[in-house]
């Protein structure tokens, strides 16, 4: 009778460590997912930013412009192209 109840708290005890083991798999392997797709969706917002578009770029550009402008002439820049392709 020993013996069986020995055996039977071994067998009881490796069922919660292989439990506790599955937890902590599961959560590392949720944590992994998590961070990837946090990566993936970083990438993504990066390529939709156009900075040629940014408001703010556009607003510094046209008063760089306007200075250089009032520095070099009205005609500065007129020269340069747009299409960077």
């Amino acid at each position: 009778m020993h013996h069986e109840h020995s055996t039977y708290q071994k067998e009881r005890l490796e069922q919660e460590n292989d439990k506790i083991e599955e937890e902590k798999y599961q959560e590392a392997e949720a944590w992994a997912d998590k961070m990837e797709a946090e990566e993936l969706d970083d990438e993504f917002n990066e390529l939709e930013k156009d900075p040629l578009k940014d408001p703010d770029n556009i607003a510094w550009m046209e008063e760089q412009m306007k200075k250089a402008k009032e520095q070099y002439g009205e005609d500065f820049g007129e020269d340069i192209s747009e299409d960077f392709e």
